[in-house]
């Protein structure tokens, strides 16, 4: 078995990789779309595929810091705080959630320090900033979140971003990333994107916005010109999956 099933998330993405025999079912979570997602969909067909024990998550996935993608995952870690925290089984366990965080996928640290506009945005407590456009904004929001995320998956004992040693999952400058997913069934990862040399080319547009700035340009000007050079150029996760089973010719999806 190797499939990928998209749930109905309206403008977002969470989709469900299948893959294992007939039977040892296994799955991936890949995105929970927006609000609303995990208590109409997501959990309904989660439960359908546990049955009446707990299912397990080899994976759960955030592709792309978006409210549409990490809304419904957020949602689901905090269902199962709130199971764990009072005494609960929980029906799902999840071993390891990919997030590349926004500080650290755009390179932000030095910004952050200088500004603190930028500073704000990337502790998840952005102040108003005019002229930022709508998909920047939407970014900046969820940015809070990811950092919600991570705190539920610690307190949930879920590994973040083990397989890349708790570094960003990306590709190198040169060469490619292979990750073995789960080596019983077969299954590898290669990471297409982001592209380290990307991320770093990110770190210097701070000094280039402050180069760019006018005279007696204010702070919050700055920041904004800088969040709408940055964030737009921001990659997801981009990943090649790889299921070898036997000797079989191996199936390939893209998941982008």
């Amino acid at each position: 078995m190797f499939a990928l099933e998209a749930l109905q998330a309206r403008d977002g993405d969470c989709l469900l990789l299948h893959y294992g025999s007939d039977q040892d079912r296994k799955l991936i979570l890949i995105d929970g779309g927006p609000t609303g997602t995990y208590k109409s969909i997501l959990k309904t067909r989660l439960d359908q595929l546990r049955g009446t024990g707990t299912l397990d998550l080899r994976l759960a996935i955030v592709s792309h810091i978006d409210l549409d993608h990490i809304t419904g995952i957020l949602d689901l870690l905090k269902n199962l705080y709130e199971l764990q925290n009072s005494g609960k089984p929980q029906p799902y366990r999840i071993r390891s959630l990919w997030h590349n965080s926004f500080e650290k996928l755009a390179g932000v640290k030095k910004a952050a320090v200088e500004n603190k506009a930028v500073g704000a945005a990337v502790s998840g407590s952005p102040i108003a900033l005019a002229g930022l456009k709508d998909k920047v904004k939407a970014v900046v929001a969820s940015v809070k979140q990811g950092s919600e995320l991570r705190n539920y998956a610690i307190q949930l004992g879920i590994k973040l971003n083990a397989e890349t040693k708790g570094e960003l999952v990306c590709t190198p400058v040169t060469g490619r990333k292979i990750i073995p997913i789960d080596l019983d069934a077969g299954l590898t990862f290669t990471i297409v994107g982001p592209r380290e040399g990307e991320l770093q080319d990110l770190e210097n547009e701070w000094e280039k916005s402050k180069a760019r700035a006018k005279a007696k340009a204010t702070p919050q000007a700055i920041a904004a010109d800088y969040l709408n050079r940055t964030v737009p150029n921001l990659s997801s996760i981009v990943i090649l999956a790889e299921l070898k089973t036997g000797g079989s010719k191996p199936k390939q999806m893209l998941l982008t």
